[in-house]
C-alpha cells in the first residue's frame, strides 16, 4: 500500500488489527468447544445406539445390567452435555463483554484524540501567529540573534576540547609509555618545584639529555595543558549561553502569555491527561480479555470442561462394560433395524476420527491467537509510550503494513516491530519553530521521541553548511540548534622529532 501515515493513523491500524485477532481468537475458541461438543456427542449417539441395539436383540444379552449400565452413561453424559452449553455460553458472554467493553474504551480515546489533536492545532496556531509577530521586533531579535552565537561559541568550545582530549590521550601516549621521560616529569624536572640531592641532579641532567626531555617536556606540557584550558573555557561559554538562553525564553514566554496561549495549553495538557488514563484503562481492559482466554485455554489443555468429561464418562464406561453379546450382534445383523443401527455406528466412527484429527489442530489455535494478541498489546503500549501515535509522527503505510504481517507470522516479536517502526518514523515539522516557547510547549505537542528527531538533525547539518548566515528564513524566525560539529581549524597530523618523540605538532 502507498502513502503516508501519520501516528493517529497508524494506531488506528494497529487498532484494527488487534480487533481482528481478538475476534480471531474468540473464534478459535467457540470452535474448539464446539469441536469438543460435537465429539462428546457423538460417543453419545454411540452408546444410543449400542442402547437401541440391546433393547432389540436384549432377549440374547447375557447380562441385564449392561443396558442399565448404558442408561446410566447416557443419562450423565446428557447432564454434562447440558452443563457445557451453559459453559461455552457463559465464556461466550463473558469474552463478548471484554471485547466489548474494549471496543467502547477505543471509541471514546479516538473521540478523546482528535480533541486534543483539535486543542494542539490551536494552541500550536497561536503560537506560530506569536512567533511571526516578533519576527519585525528588534529587541526580540537580537535575543535570538545573541542566543544563537553563543548556542555556536558553545559547540565550537566542545568540540576543541574533545579534539584537544583526543590528541592528549594519542599523542601523549609515547611520553607516557617511556619511563626516562614519566620519571624526570614526575619528579617536575627542570621546574621551581624540582629538588634533589646534588649527585641525583647531575644524573637527572644526564637522563634529560638522554631522551631530550627538554624540547619533549614543551610539547607534552601543551598536550596536557590544553584539555584544562578549554575546558574552562568551554565552561564559561556554556554559562553565557544558558544565560542568553534563559533571556530569550523569557522573552518568548512573556509575549505567549500576553496572546493568552497559557488557557489554551492548559486545555490541550488536560486532554492528555484523559486520553492517557482511557489508555490506562484499556490496558486495565485488555488484560481482563486475556485472562479470560487463558483460563478458558487452561480449561482445554487440562481437560475440565464438560464436554471433554462427558467425552470421558463415556469412553472409560464403554470400556469397562461388557457387551460381548452386543459386539457379537453388531457383527451378525439379522434384520434391517441391526443393519440400520450399525450402518449409524460407522459413521459415528467415522466422524469420530475426523474429528479427533480436526481438534489437534483447533486446540493450538487458541493458543496462537492469545500470543498473537499478546504481542500486539504490548507493540501498541510502547508504539503509545514512545509517542508514535503523535500527528507530527510520520510513517510509510507500507511500513506499518509489513510489520504488522511479520508480528502476525511469528517473524517479529513487539520490541523487534517497535524497532523496526522507529528506524522508518519521520517527525512532521510543527507550525513554529521547535525551540520557540521552550520544552513545556513541546511536551504539549507530545512529539515521537524515538528517531523523530532525524529530520531535524538533517535540516540543522544543512543549515550550518550552507552559505546563508542568517538564523531564520523569510518570514518568522526559526531557531536553530547549535550544530552538532564543525571542521577542523588545525591539522592532526604533522610532526616534529626531539629526543625520540613524536608529538604530533599543532600546537
Amino acid at each position: 500500500m502507498t502513502g503516508t501515515l501519520d501516528g493517529r493513523e497508524a494506531l488506528n491500524r494497529l487498532d484494527t488489527t488487534i480487533a481482528a485477532t481478538r475476534q480471531a481468537l474468540a473464534d478459535a475458541i467457540a470452535a474448539t468447544d464446539a469441536g469438543d461438543t460435537r465429539r462428546a456427542e457423538v460417543r453419545d449417539s454411540q452408546v444410543e445406539a449400542y442402547r437401541a441395539l440391546a433393547a432389540l436383540r436384549f432377549d440374547l444379552v447375557q447380562r441385564a445390567e449392561g443396558l442399565e449400565t448404558l442408561d446410566r452413561l447416557h443419562r450423565d453424559a446428557a447432564a454434562l452435555l447440558d452443563e457445557q452449553d451453559r459453559f461455552v455460553a457463559d465464556v461466550s458472554a463473558a469474552l463478548d463483554a471484554a471485547a466489548a467493553r474494549i471496543a467502547g474504551l477505543e471509541a471514546a480515546r479516538a473521540e478523546k484524540a482528535r480533541a486534543l489533536d483539535a486543542a494542539v492545532e490551536t494552541y500550536e496556531t497561536r503560537v506560530a501567529e506569536v512567533e511571526a509577530s516578533l519576527g519585525d521586533d528588534p529587541a526580540y531579535k537580537a535575543l535570538l540573534a545573541a542566543a544563537e552565537e553563543t548556542a555556536s561559541v558553545v559547540a565550537r568550545a566542545e568540540q576543541k576540547l574533545e579534539i584537544a582530549r583526543a590528541d592528549r590521550r594519542h599523542k601523549g601516549a609515547p611520553y607516557d609509555a617511556d619511563p626516562l621521560f614519566s620519571y624526570l616529569w614526575s619528579r617536575k624536572f627542570r621546574t621551581p618545584s624540582y629538588k634533589a640531592w646534588p649527585v641525583t641532579r647531575l644524573l637527572d641532567h644526564w637522563v634529560a639529555r638522554l631522551c631530550g626531555y627538554d624540547k619533549a617536556s614543551l610539547n607534552y606540557a601543551r598536550l596536557t595543558e590544553l584539555p584544562e584550558r578549554l575546558a574552562e573555557h568551554a565552561a564559561k561559554v556554556a554559562a553565557k549561553h544558558a544565560a542568553a538562553a534563559d533571556r530569550l525564553e523569557e522573552a518568548e514566554a512573556a509575549a505567549l502569555a500576553r496572546a493568552g496561549t497559557g488557557a489554551l495549553k492548559t486545555a490541550a495538557d488536560a486532554l492528555r491527561q484523559e486520553l492517557a488514563g482511557l489508555e490506562q484503562d484499556i490496558e486495565a481492559a485488555e488484560i481482563d480479555h486475556r485472562d479470560l482466554a487463558e483460563r478458558h485455554e487452561s480449561a482445554l489443555k487440562n481437560g475440565s470442561g464438560p464436554a471433554q468429561k462427558a467425552r470421558q464418562l463415556l469412553e472409560h464406561g464403554l470400556k469397562a462394560a461388557s457387551f460381548p453379546d452386543l459386539r457379537v450382534l453388531a457383527a451378525e445383523t439379522v434384520d434391517l433395524e441391526d443393519d440400520r443401527i450399525i450402518d449409524a455406528l460407522v459413521k459415528l466412527r467415522a466422524e469420530e476420527m475426523s474429528l479427533d484429527l480436526e481438534a489437534e489442530r483447533n486446540v493450538r489455535l487458541p493458543s496462537r491467537r492469545r500470543q498473537e494478541l499478546e504481542e500486539l498489546d504490548r507493540l501498541r503500549r510502547r508504539f503509545k509510550r514512545e509517542h508514535l501515535d503523535s500527528p507530527y509522527a510520520s510513517f510509510q503505510a507500507a511500513t506499518i503494513d509489513t510489520v504488522l504481517r511479520g508480528l502476525l507470522r511469528g517473524e517479529l516479536d513487539a520490541d523487534r516491530a517497535l524497532r523496526h517502526l522507529g528506524r522508518g518514523v519521520r517527525r512532521r515539522d510543527t507550525r513554529s519553530s521547535r525551540g520557540f516557547g521552550g520544552h513545556e510547549r513541546l511536551d504539549t505537542l507530545g512529539l515521537p521521541d524515538i528517531l523523530g528527531d532525524v529530520v531535524w538533525e538533517i535540516a540543522k547539518e544543512a543549515g550550518r553548511q550552507g552559505s546563508r548566515g542568517t538564523p531564520w528564513s523569510s518570514g518568522s524566525p526559526r531557531r536553530r540548534a547549535p550544530p552538532r560539529s564543525f571542521p577542523r581549524t588545525r591539522g592532526s597530523g604533522g610532526g616534529s622529532k626531539g629526543g625520540g618523540f613524536r608529538t604530533g605538532g599543532g600546537f
